[in-house]
């Protein structure tokens, strides 16, 4: 049986690291680490890789993800390159709406996966902080008609914490993945005007964050109806 190794990397001190164990449509594992160092990230992953003999690896490159990702691909792992900002091409299952960016894409196919209807027969694990970030997180329309999720910002001011239990999962179950966008990504990073870091392009080209000090250079962002719960 396939198996696939979600991964949402650490980007801040309060944050973990979470790796999604995923065997065909049951998620058999989820490990989380706190307070690691890059090297120490790929380690790891390698380690559950080796174990669960993974033919996929998809892994957040936002932010420090993304030496993550090199340092995998370097050793020629299965590794794919997940960027929740970057445009997404994908519709729903009813093939009428779209997504704001990967990041929606990836939790709406979660939440299609886990209604009954689907016949997909889902198996998540009995995981207190899973549930907690699967019920927390809004989502509404945009005005562009595009299905966007509630950012990591919001969710934290909210829940006491990143939902990275659920991003992982999510990851584990996406199934499209390609390294076009990230070449590209790579291409358009401009020098941040505050620490002269890089900047990833967010929120569908309307807002810039840099990777490393979070600053913003334009204002927008996320503000969902409190009452409109993905899950």
């Amino acid at each position: 049986m396939a198996v696939t190794l979600g991964v949402d990397v650490a980007r801040s001190g309060s944050d973990k690291t979470v790796i999604a164990v995923r065997r065909d449509n049951a998620i058999m594992e989820i490990h989380r680490y706190a307070k690691q160092d890059t090297m120490a990230t790929v380690g790891r992953v390698i380690e559950q890789a080796r174990l669960h003999h993974a033919e996929r690896i998809v892994v957040d490159v936002n932010g420090v993800g993304a030496g993550v990702f090199d340092r995998l691909r370097e050793q020629d792992y299965p590794v794919i390159a997940f960027n929740s900002a970057a445009r997404a091409t994908e519709r729903d299952s009813s093939g009428q709406m779209s997504f704001l960016n990967r990041r929606a894409a990836a939790w709406w196919r979660l939440r299609e996966l886990l209604d009954p209807a689907s016949g997909a027969d889902v198996s998540l694990p009995d995981d207190d902080l899973l549930l907690g970030d699967l019920t927390a997180v809004h989502w509404k329309v945009s005005s562009g008609g595009r299905i966007q999720i509630e950012g990591k910002d919001g969710i934290r001011g909210r829940l006491g914490r990143s939902p990275d239990t659920a991003d992982a999962v999510a990851m584990a179950f996406w199934e499209a993945g390609s390294e076009d966008w990230y070449r590209a990504e790579l291409e358009r990073m401009e020098a941040c005007p505050r620490c002269g870091g890089d900047f990833f392009v967010l929120y569908d080209d309307r807002m810039w964050r840099c990777a490393g000090c979070r600053f913003v250079a334009e204002e927008g962002g996320v503000t969902p109806a409190r009452d409109n719960r993905l899950f």
